[in-house]
């Protein structure tokens, strides 16, 4: 419980370094303040906040970034609360504000920019261990100017900026490649056969998705990594790629261990995939469930259910609704020849039992889309 910086010698142990530098400490006492102030109501907490806040790096640094840390969360959480003093609740809204919109090249202005082909920004030499999750971070960040409205009139701009990061993740990339694993059965028509896990190690029942089960679906990898390098014990060809490759395209698909040391790459982390699920949930439709696909006002609201499914899908409009010519298309637009048994006057089913997994449109006699059906193996 000692409240000043700590360090402690590791020398002879083969881990890591556990310990926090001087200003993640100092960041991590100053965001544990602003919480206990909210809990406790001490004012104690609160001054600590208050005469400490503007040592964190986003302020020392001169700008918010992928890298900043939870602090930068922590901070702009706090501003939305009772608790802190006013003039600071605004220091620090335009703290970050003038860097997302201005100061930091690498926020807002690299979407204006168009810095990046892809609309996802990210510098190279940030393009490290674990890059998506700076890239999930940087969309997060990007989303944060809409949901603390700190400039409504921009909102659809701060939007379609962190849009940007999620159609990276799903294939908006120069890898064509959706970068979860083992999501064919989704929809994904290239998605990452395996990663480097305990789980689903090279050799076994759920190694390569391309040529077994693969691992479970849905995981995100750490991504491009130009700093790559096998093991010193290497000694077989150079492994292109992911070396030797631009940027962001120093990926491979695969998950051998040592020495090629392959989770430098493509192992994923729960930290990878948090960011990823946070920046992904401000994109989600509130009213979507597992069970049962809802459609958008444009089309008619039918009901499907249950979906996904194995086999059998039933198809159901309310009364007073008519639909006429229901047909069946694969995901990438081939009209598929199945049974659509009509059950009533407003229920159909659909039995998908004999097609392989994936997703499916559900089409009128229009043309129209009205549903989508996702087959599971």
């Amino acid at each position: 419980a000692n409240p000043a910086f700590s360090y402690y010698d590791n020398a002879g142990f083969s881990t890591a370094n556990p310990e926090m530098d001087e200003d993640t400490q100092s960041e991590v006492r100053i965001g544990a303040a602003a919480f206990l102030h909210l809990l406790t109501g001490a004012d104690s907490y609160k001054n600590y906040f208050a005469n400490n806040y503007q040592s964190v790096r986003p302020y020392t640094w001169g700008f918010w970034f992928a890298f900043g840390g939870p602090i930068q969360d922590i901070m702009l959480f706090y501003t939305n609360t009772d608790s802190p003093a006013a003039n600071i609740r605004q220091d620090i809204r335009d703290n970050f504000w003038q860097s997302a919109t201005v100061g930091n090249q690498e926020l807002l202005p690299a979407y204006q920019n168009q810095a990046d082909a892809y609309r996802a920004f990210l510098k190279e030499s940030d393009h490290v261990w674990g890059s998506n999750q700076a890239k999930a971070i940087q969309g997060n960040l990007l989303w944060n100017l809409r949901q603390y409205e700190l400039n409504p009139s921009a909102d659809p701009e701060y939007r379609a900026a962190a849009a940007g990061y999620v159609h990276y993740f799903h294939g908006a990339n120069p890898m064509g490649l959706v970068y979860l694993s083992n999501m064919s059965a989704y929809g994904a028509e290239s998605s990452l056969q395996q990663i480097y896990h305990g789980w689903f190690y090279d050799g076994s029942a759920f190694d390569d998705a391309a040529t077994g089960v693969g691992p479970a679906p849905g995981f995100l990898s750490g991504g491009c990594n130009i700093y790559y390098q096998p093991d010193p014990a290497y000694a077989g060809p150079p492994l292109s790629p992911p070396m030797n490759q631009p940027t962001q395209k120093s990926y491979k698909d695969w998950n051998t261990s040592w020495p090629e040391n392959s989770w430098e790459i493509t192992e994923p982390a729960i930290y990878y995939q948090a960011a990823y699920i946070r920046l992904l949930s401000k994109f989600t439709e509130p009213e979507s469930t597992i069970n049962a696909v809802k459609n958008s006002p444009q089309s008619l609201p039918i009901i499907i259910y249950p979906n996904p499914s194995s086999d059998l899908f039933q198809v159901e409009i309310p009364d007073g609704t008519k639909i006429h010519g229901l047909q069946l298309f694969s995901a990438q637009g081939v009209s598929i020849n199945v049974p659509i048994q009509k059950l009533g006057e407003h229920r159909w089913a659909i039995d998908l039992g004999d097609q392989a997994p994936g997703m499916y449109w559900l089409l009128d006699a229009s043309g129209s889309i009205q549903g989508k059906l996702v087959r599971l193996d």
